[in-house]
């Protein structure tokens, strides 16, 4: 998905032209195979630039302004899961909050693990500076 469709957070949608693909949604610990369709792009930059649209949404404030002040941040997934403090210094801190705070339905490990791979990929890194 990554590589193929250059969507490197896995952003579901038929935005450009997208296509189906075998995923897996968490629902109450329990991964269910599924398929559904993920946003395609024309390059890595319309990834990052649709991925920062999104991230926009009210939901994710709290997460933009812990980065810009590096300092902590309390999420909740969603009305039922327990909140938890995270300090976001650092892209990959920025992503976890993101993901604490609903993004992502996939097991969150390897969530993170799959962005950092694709961005390691092409000599990027979610330890250095974000731009």
């Amino acid at each position: 998905l990554a590589v193929q469709e250059k969507n490197i957070f896995g952003i579901q949608g038929s935005k450009g032209g997208g296509r189906e693909w075998a995923t897996s949604e968490e629902r109450e610990g329990v991964l269910e195979p599924e398929r559904h369709a993920f946003r395609r792009y024309g390059s890595f930059v319309e990834s990052f630039q649709d991925y920062g649209d999104f991230i926009s949404k009210p939901r994710y404030k709290g997460v933009i302004e812990a980065y810009k002040n590096k300092s902590s941040y309390t999420a909740r997934k969603n009305k039922a899961s327990v909140p938890r403090t995270r300090q976001i210094e650092t892209p990959k801190d920025f992503l976890w909050g993101v993901i604490e705070s609903g993004y992502a339905t996939l097991n969150t490990e390897k969530y993170v693990r799959q962005a950092e791979e694709a961005l390691n990929k092409y000599g990027y890194s979610l330890e250095g500076v974000m731009v």
